[in-house]
Formats: C-alpha cells, sequence, structure tokens
C-alpha cells in the first residue's frame, strides 16, 4: 500500500525531530527516524495494526494509531490501497490541547 503524509503531519513530526536532535544530539535524532521508518514500513504491510484512536471515534472517518518510540502518535486512515497519516500527536501534550486540535 502506498503511504501518504499530510503536510500538518510532515510539519509536526519534523518538530518533534529538530527538538530530538536539539536537546539529545544525533545519535537520538537517528534512533526516532530508524523507528518512524519500521513503523511506515510495518503499516504499509498491516495497515490495520493501529488501534482505533479513541479521541477521534466521534469523527466520520475511522482513524487509526500507533505510538512512536513512546514520543508521538502517529495518526491515519486507510482508504481503498492508500495509507494517509493525518497528524502526528507530540505525546507530551496534554489531551485537551490534542482534542481542541482535531483532525
Amino acid at each position: 500500500m502506498k503511504v501518504i503524509w499530510s503536510d500538518k503531519a510532515l510539519l509536526r513530526k519534523e518538530a518533534i525531530e529538530d527538538y530530538i536532535f536539539e536537546y539529545f544530539g544525533l545519535e537520538a535524532f537517528v534512533r526516532y527516524q530508524a523507528a518512524v521508518n519500521k513503523w511506515v514500513d510495518s503499516l504499509q504491510v498491516s495497515p490495520y495494526i493501529g488501534v482505533m484512536e479513541p479521541l477521534l471515534d466521534c469523527s466520520k472517518r475511522e482513524y487509526r494509531s500507533f505510538v512512536v518510540a513512546g514520543l508521538s502518535k502517529g495518526i491515519y486512515c486507510v482508504e481503498n490501497d492508500v495509507i494517509m497519516i493525518v497528524d502526528w500527536w507530540d505525546t507530551r501534550r496534554g489531551i485537551p490541547t490534542l482534542l481542541r486540535e482535531q483532525i
């Protein structure tokens, strides 16, 4: 299956990567990127591997999520033969903040 990242998801992922690089260094940055790539590879093989996202269960679409490296949560949906990563949440942020920025 093809994986497509929304602009919003890419920007948020890059912000987390910038933070990791700045505060934890190159090695942590590379480990995080490897974890993200592994997650995307797994998703392509098994698109329904993620759990139904309970914070978005009232949406019209069926959103799933997957925690990556304990630092972020990828939010995605599957439509036809495409996996769309629609958002990338920083898990250090509180639930009220995430709900205000709901997809």
